[in-house]
């Protein structure tokens, strides 16, 4: 049983949780990038990348609230991951870009 002084610390939590599915999906994109020839890979890096978000969000709850399901937390969850969304992943997809871009460069093409 929590009380309304635990809530803001739930909701912090709750916070972070999101930003660790975010940063979650941005892995799971690099991977999903890099297999795109296979449909199958992507498939199955997607039921891995559930099965991991799922996980995140049962370990939250059940850490920051004792397993009560709480609207609020969920809430929390999804603005997290909006928060990554809109600031850290494209921060790192703009690096990933140059330093593929940067290797493309270095890498010498063979020629016949």
């Amino acid at each position: 049983m929590s009380t309304t002084l635990l809530q803001p610390y739930q909701m912090l939590g709750a916070l972070y949780a999101g930003l660790v599915i975010g940063l979650l999906y941005s892995i799971f994109g690099i991977f999903r990038f890099a297999l795109k020839k296979y449909r199958w890979c992507i498939y199955t890096l997607d039921a891995l990348f559930l099965i991991a978000a799922l996980l995140v969000i049962e370990i939250a709850l059940f850490v920051l609230c004792d397993g009560e399901f709480w609207l609020f937390m969920i809430l929390g969850i999804a603005v997290g991951a909006m928060l990554y969304g809109l600031t850290a992943h494209r921060l790192l997809k703009n690096l990933l870009g140059c330093v593929k871009s940067k290797l493309d460069n270095k890498v010498p093409r063979r020629t016949k």
